[in-house]
């Protein structure tokens, strides 16, 4: 707060880029209240510690534009998709092979686990971080599996309440009434999330992969966020320095 010079000026013009002009207010070279009120928002909406400082965490989400999470892609790619009869159809498939559950389909069960599981698996194939054995993901077809996996397998588990850590897109979110989803985007006091088996009352037990828009506190119980790149190493985005 108080910096000026062309640094602040470059960082208010990213900042305009990414939708957050009339938040920020005039591209003058000064970090006043409304730059802070714009980098916090910034920082809210990408998952970053919410703490007004365009530090190195925040710029770095920054210099990755607009351009969506691998598995955010591969989850819109699916947007559509139907049952052709309770949870069974031919493009279902798929999603149960993903999972240690291959018959799945076959019992007409619930997918919106398996859904995820395949959208976390292609994603980890696209970048490189997904082991020979997969054995690096969660694969279970049963949502209640998901946290305590994640945890096993030291991915970043945080829950809506939590001081630091912040739902992003590209983020799994475990609800409370036993269904999962995809994080595409966080607004406010809502994430916009895109689920497989559910519809347009917002059910777990729906007919259609759908995007949603689903209350943070109300109904989502903890977020999980998967590795990204060619490392498999998602360092914790806590916005701190080193």
């Amino acid at each position: 707060m108080g910096a000026k010079g062309d640094d602040v000026r470059a960082w208010q013009l990213t900042l305009h880029e990414h939708g957050l002009g009339p938040v920020c207010g005039p591209i003058d070279g000064i970090f006043g209240v409304r730059t802070d009120a714009a980098t916090r928002q910034f920082q809210d909406r990408h998952g970053r510690m919410t703490n007004g400082v365009a530090n190195a965490a925040t710029r770095e989400a920054a210099a990755r534009g607009k351009a969506l999470p691998t598995i955010v892609a591969i989850a819109e790619s699916q947007l559509g998709v139907k049952e052709e009869s309770k949870n069974f159809g031919a493009k279902l498939a798929k999603y149960w092979t993903a999972t240690t559950y291959p018959d799945g389909m076959k019992n007409r069960e619930p997918w919106c686990a398996a859904f995820v599981a395949w959208c976390v698996r292609e994603a980890g194939r696209a970048e490189g971080w997904l082991n020979a054995g997969e054995t690096n993901r969660p694969r279970s077809a049963a949502v209640r599996d998901w946290v305590p996996a994640a945890i096993k397998l030291g991915w970043r588990v945080f829950g809506p309440g939590d001081p630091l850590y912040f739902p992003a897109p590209g983020d799994i979110v475990v609800f409370k009434f036993s269904h999962i989803g995809i994080v595409t985007e966080r607004e406010a006091y809502d994430v916009r999330t895109i689920e497989g088996n559910t519809g347009a009352q917002g059910e777990r037990e729906g007919k259609y992969v759908m995007r949603r828009e689903r209350g943070i506190r109300e109904l989502c119980r903890s977020f999980i966020r998967p590795p990204q790149g060619k490392t498999g190493e998602r360092k914790p985005e806590t916005g701190k320095e080193g």
